[in-house]
């Protein structure tokens, strides 16, 4: 092979990393699509430029990381080794103080894309998907060290505590549009309109099921958790909504294996985060954990094994 033919493969190789690397900026969303992960990465640099550049190469760690360590390539070019490390990056970055942060959020991206691997190889026998588990797993260890072992510089901004969930007067119903926006954002603990709303454009570029699902969530859990009595203020935080989003997307789209009319499942998944995002909080907090995306990752295992082992 010449030389200069060896040199545009080489180029090429490494022009398809940065496009698995936003694709796996998508996976946080369960997409696969480039674009939709560029938007994100927009999204989230409109915020804040060294976030965004974070995200982005926490996502690159991950998928570099996998192309030396894993055989199966479909996994790496759907970008499925990215998405973990693209939420520990940024969620490190938010939580630690220091001029050595940036670093230890790579350091934490590395880290949860190894955990990824020895996850993916133990569930998998279960027949579940290992979802968000690695990134939550990676950033308990952080607050349990900032917290108990004064390792780490918390920020205090950032650090969970427990907080009035409910409400004991009757209150107004929450802005739809205000959750909806706010709600998508905080799945990368954002809390910003604009980026809420281009990664909202990210989930109706690639496919407007994406879009419609994230709003039918949205509506959903923020009737369920007005019913419970849940503070409108948490409410439009978006702290209700997020792992919605990511449950109705999980279990009535990415994970059904049948064309339905009506998210029927997804619906009752969105419902059912809203109560185990509650009771996940109130279990953890007193221990200084945030609950982050468990309730979506519990809400998905439990309706996902519900339907294979009654409903097939």
């Amino acid at each position: 092979m010449k030389k200069a033919e060896r040199s545009f493969w080489s180029s090429h190789k490494y022009f398809s990393f940065i496009k698995f690397a936003f694709k796996g900026v998508s996976q946080v969303l369960l997409i696969d699509n480039a674009i939709s992960g560029f938007l994100i990465i927009l999204g989230i640099t409109i915020y804040s430029p060294i976030l965004g550049l974070i995200a982005f190469f926490s996502s690159l760690i991950g998928t570099l990381t996998a192309y030396y360590l894993v055989s199966k390539k479909e996994d790496l070019h759907n970008g499925l080794h990215g998405f973990n490390p693209t939420l520990t990056g940024t969620a490190t970055m938010f939580l630690l103080e220091g001029p050595y942060t940036w670093l230890i959020a790579l350091i934490a991206a590395l880290v949860s894309s190894i955990v990824f691997f020895a996850l993916n190889w133990y569930i998998k026998k279960k027949r579940l998907p290992v979802l968000t588990m690695p990134f939550i797993l990676v950033i308990w260890l952080i607050q349990l060290a900032g917290n108990y072992l004064n390792i780490l510089h918390l920020n205090p901004e950032f650090i969970a505590e427990s907080r009035t969930i409910y409400s004991f007067h009757q209150q107004d119903l929450p802005n739809f549009v205000l959750v909806l926006i706010k709600g998508i954002s905080e799945v990368f603990l954002i809390d910003s309109l604009w980026t809420g709303f281009l990664i909202l454009m990210a989930l109706f570029g690639a496919g407007w099921r994406y879009g419609v699902y994230a709003v039918i969530g949205t509506f959903v859990s923020l009737l369920t958790a007005y019913l419970l009595g849940i503070n409108t203020e948490l409410i439009e935080l978006g702290l209700f909504n997020f792992n919605a989003i990511l449950a109705i997307i999980s279990v009535g789209l990415t994970f059904d294996s049948e064309e339905r009319k009506f998210p029927f499942f997804g619906i009752v998944a969105a419902m059912t985060s809203v109560v185990i995002t509650v009771m996940v909080n109130m279990l953890f907090s007193p221990l200084g954990l945030s609950s982050l995306t468990l309730p979506f990752i519990l809400t998905t295992w439990i309706l996902l094994s519900v339907r294979d082992t009654f409903l097939k």
